[in-house]
């Protein structure tokens, strides 16, 4: 399971809807081949949250980023 790796970001879909900015092609994109696209199946043209967590000591998110799969 790569998702076990401490180095490796929390990703989680977002819903279309609740996007403030409709204009998708905007967002940075990702590959759907991707390990971690891959792994959790995400369909293509959909937009997730990738969150990274730095903070070793309180598993604090620091900052996270979005992408649109293609």
């Amino acid at each position: 399971n790569i998702t076990k790796h401490k180095y490796v970001p929390y990703i989680e879909l977002i819903d279309k809807n609740t996007v403030l900015e409709n204009r998708l092609e905007k967002y940075p994109k990702i590959k759907k081949s991707d390990k971690l696209i891959k792994f959790y199946n995400y369909p293509v043209n959909s937009l997730c949250k990738i969150i990274y967590k730095m903070n070793k000591f309180n598993d604090k998110t620091l900052y996270h980023n979005y992408r649109l799969i293609i």
